[in-house]
């Protein structure tokens, strides 16, 4: 007999992140996080309420997940907010997060990855195992390994500053619709709007893609747009791993 029970509602999670949060973090839980590695995932005190706390890679800086009891989120949230003002803690929106996150080139599922792409689509096959033991999905995911792609999942950046994306803009590669945007918002840090679209592959190289010559069509004009098959700021992940 099997018994599911739906634990939603049972958690709190806040989200820290920013060129602060490894110290702000240290202060809360007073040992040494910077020991906490991406993809670490351990369990602290926060005052005399326990938290789970997970490092990962999300917004272009340092980010951690706290999770805690429902029943201990407003006390959580107390301490985090008193001990963040030594820090400047302010604070943030959902677009502003997004934005962070289109820099970074994060699928977000529901936007760009889904049940009609798979790992490889998406350029996630790194982090699906084919060797774990009972996991059911090793054989579809050796089905696609060496397989020629189709499609390709890129993030491409308008180069005049003032155009908005929004959702569904036509891709163009060579002045031909090879795709469109799946996902978008404006780039504070690298000033321009960035979309997230898959497009044609038609055999082409990584090289050959981040090459080529891209236009993105806004209500009826077409404006030009770079691509890059991994983010626009901090392509090798040094500030949040370093900092």
């Amino acid at each position: 007999q099997v018994v599911i029970n739906d634990m939603t509602s049972n958690f709190a999670l806040f989200t820290l992140a920013g060129p602060i949060a490894t110290a702000l973090i240290s202060d809360l839980v007073g040992s040494q996080t910077e020991r906490l590695r991406v993809g670490e995932s351990r369990v602290f005190d926060i005052g005399y309420v326990e938290v789970r706390i997970s490092r990962t890679l999300r917004v272009g800086e340092p980010c951690y997940h706290v999770m805690t009891a429902t029943e201990m989120a407003s006390g959580v949230y107390e301490s985090v907010i008193d001990t963040g003002r030594q820090h400047g803690l302010v604070h943030v929106g959902q677009h502003a997060w997004h934005s962070l996150c289109m820099e970074k080139s994060v699928r977000a599922w529901g936007e760009v990855i889904g049940g009609d792409e798979s790992p490889m689509d998406a350029d996630l096959e790194g982090l699906v195992s084919t060797t774990r033991a009972n996991f059911i999905g090793a054989e579809a995911a050796l089905k696609t390994r060496g397989v020629s792609r189709e499609r390709q999942l890129v993030s491409l950046l308008l180069e005049e500053s003032e155009p908005q994306l929004y959702m569904n803009e036509p891709i163009l590669r060579e002045r031909r619709i090879v795709g469109y945007v799946r996902t978008a918002m404006y780039g504070h840090t690298v000033g321009g709007a960035i979309g997230m679209g898959y497009i044609e592959r038609n055999g082409a190289s990584g090289a050959e893609i981040e090459s080529a010559r891209y236009q993105i069509e806004i209500a009826g004009e077409r404006h030009p747009a770079r691509a890059t098959l991994r983010c626009f700021y901090d392509p090798e992940n040094l500030r949040e791993r370093d900092s």
